[in-house]
């Protein structure tokens, strides 16, 4: 791959908080395909435009509505760790939808899952106390996970080959000599590739709105998709710090009161009587740093061609706006700091 300049653009707003997929039926040969795999009859419809056999379904029919993600078997390992993980969540909480079990069909495998009367978290929702209160109790089960060695060794076999990429193609765009200036005044000395497991532990590592579930009705605040944990041996701040960058402090960018929404956040993470114990320089570290973490993912995935030109652009963008309006947000953490 070339090293090449790239410019930075903001995104529109809508492209940082994904609206809920159009779901529409599938072709009869993927249906017969997944409804013989489940030994059931049924509805199956997915994403409109979703073609082949991988990707999501909802299967509706049965005893129970189903959920089902189809990966293909080169992903079977993180896929299986990402369900254990969940499975274990939903041992003891409400806090992510129940895996009800995984078949292994030839080349796929099909993670079945309940269907839940939720949708994904938007721009419009305020629900940040209740967030914060749920990212608790997420991090709290997650903390004593069984899978806890295995992430360990993936997460820092991840920073080592993001760590080489980085050094690869070294400070290439203006996003990324920001964020390195930023990651610089705030610590120089800290390592960007080896995070100390003394105050680590497996986190949820991937909180954009897409990932967070509002219940319809009276139903709870839910998290989903943990892949991305599989590979997240981090302090609870780097999930602390995803949020504000991923959900809050672009939720507030059109004239909401940002600082109030952090305040409520990090209110119902920690409670009023905890705040002060609150490291806000760990806070603040993290933000420059996810981005630069996921700038270097980026260019590990444009390498090995995974994402077309158009998913690169957009999460180039993504990042393009949380890089501009990085002083910002460090601005704001610094004065909740103060108070």
């Amino acid at each position: 791959m070339s090293q090449k300049s790239w410019i930075p653009r903001a995104p529109a707003l809508s492209g940082m908080f994904p609206a809920d997929p159009d779901y529409c039926a599938v072709g009869k040969d993927v249906e017969r395909w997944l409804l013989d795999a489940l030994d059931m009859v049924g509805k199956v419809s997915a994403p409109k435009g979703q073609q082949g056999k991988a990707g999501f379904f909802r299967v509706e029919g049965g005893e129970q509505d189903l959920f089902i993600k189809v990966v293909r078997s080169v992903e079977c390992e993180t896929q299986k760790l990402a369900a254990s993980i969940q499975m274990q969540l939903t041992a003891t909480s409400a806090l992510a939808p129940r895996v009800l079990s995984m078949i292994e069909q030839n080349e796929y495998l099909l993670i079945i899952s309940e269907m839940l009367p939720v949708r994904v978290l938007s721009s419009k929702d305020d629900c940040f106390h209740d967030l914060g209160v749920q990212l608790r109790k997420l991090h709290d089960v997650l903390k004593l996970s069984s899978d806890a060695r295995t992430v360990s060794e993936r997460s820092q076999e991840r920073l080592t080959i993001l760590g080489e990429t980085f050094r690869a193609y070294g400070i290439r765009s203006p996003l990324r000599t920001k964020v390195i200036e930023a990651l610089k005044a705030i610590d120089g000395k800290r390592n960007f590739w080896s995070v100390p497991d003394s105050d680590a532990q497996v986190v949820h590592g991937d909180l954009n709105p897409g990932n967070i579930l509002i219940g319809k009705g009276a139903g709870p605040l839910r998290f989903t998709d943990f892949e991305d944990a599989t590979v997240s041996f981090f302090p609870v701040c780097y999930d602390l710090a995803y949020v504000l960058l991923r959900v809050i402090f672009p939720a507030t960018s059109n004239g909401q009161d940002c600082r109030g929404a952090v305040a409520d956040f990090l209110d119902g993470y920690c409670g009023k009587d905890c705040m002060s114990k609150l490291r806000f320089d760990d806070l603040v570290w993290w933000m420059p740093w996810i981005c630069l973490r996921n700038d270097c993912l980026l260019d590990k995935l444009e390498q090995e061609g995974v994402l077309s030109d158009q998913e690169l652009r957009s999460e180039r963008d993504k990042l393009s706006f949380l890089v501009e309006h990085m002083d910002k947000y460090i601005a704001t953490l610094r004065e909740l700091a103060e108070d």
